[in-house]
């Protein structure tokens, strides 16, 4: 008689070796490698050890129980672009019976089958759960998209009808003379304005860049002065006046091109004394470098 191995065995089994030489261990049964002798009485010694290790006796050998279980991920993606794992668990179980015991396993075969269905509706409720939430939330930005949208054109339109009053005012004759728009917001003008046609020059855009460049420098000063026996209203108005074109000189104002542009004073009857509150503003050229 051919002796059989732990390898034969094995393959006997669909088991690989490593698995086997762990149960044979478990079992007391010492071997190390696929190649040693296996007697029937280690195989016998490796089913009792099964036998008792899955639950079963010596007086009930009419039933074999199976259990497989699979775990698998799925990967999915909602509305909003984020990725979302979501984890499977496959159980399968498989009895094995005599015909008088058949009855009896269906029975059972029957309630594992329930409890199945239900924890696939309890899982099925709780996708559709997120379902409903994912659609609320979508249903949501959609909305409050539609009203910025809404906003805007408000917005636009009310800017519209500024400039047209605009326009309306500065004409001085019902002859159709071009408008000229310059400006960042030109951009955002209608080709017609009022019945007038809207023109846009090439760098329109940089005209209030230009017009910054080109624009005075200001020097402002508000300041509040005692009036007594050592100080009178003219000479306060004078030093605020210095300190404002001290400013405009820091700010790099030609000293030659400096003018008061205005300038009032106001008595502060609440605090004790003749305070007066004096404001003082004035400009001048920007100065250039000599380069």
């Amino acid at each position: 008689m051919e002796k059989s191995t732990v390898e034969k065995f094995a393959n006997e089994l669909n088991l690989p070796i490593d698995l086997l030489l762990k149960q044979l261990e478990s079992a007391g049964i010492k071997k190390t490698s696929g190649a040693e002798e296996l007697l029937e009485a280690d195989k016998s010694a490796l089913l009792n050890y099964l036998q008792i290790e899955h639950g079963a006796s010596n007086t009930n050998k009419n039933k074999i129980t199976l259990t497989r279980k699979q775990n698998t991920q799925i990967r999915k993606t909602d509305s909003d672009g984020r990725a979302r794992t979501i984890q499977v668990e496959v159980r399968k179980k498989r009895t094995i019976v005599k015909p008088e015991q058949r009855k009896e396993v269906k029975d059972d075969l029957v309630k594992e089958d329930t409890s199945a269905v239900e924890k696939r509706a309890v899982a099925d409720k709780n996708q559709k759960e997120i379902r409903e939430e994912e659609e609320k939330r979508n249903a949501a930005l959609m909305a409050a998209q539609a009203e910025e949208v809404k906003n805007k054109k408000n917005i636009i339109n009310l800017m519209d009808q500024m400039v047209e009053d605009k326009v309306a005012r500065a004409r001085t004759s019902s002859e159709k003379i071009p408008v000229i728009a310059v400006g960042g917001g030109s951009v955002m003008l209608d080709n017609e304005i009022d019945g007038l046609n809207v023109i846009k020059p090439p760098h329109n855009d940089l005209a209030n860049a230009v017009g910054a460049a080109i624009a005075q420098v200001s020097g402002q000063v508000s300041k509040v002065i005692l009036i007594d026996d050592k100080i009178d209203r003219e000479t306060a108005i004078k030093q605020v006046t210095d300190e404002a074109t001290n400013l405009a000189i820091k700010r790099n104002a030609n000293p030659d091109t400096i003018n008061l542009l205005a300038v009032s004073d106001m008595p502060l009857s609440y605090l004790p004394g003749k305070n007066l509150l004096i404001n003082v503003t004035v400009v001048g050229d920007l100065k250039m470098e000599n380069k």
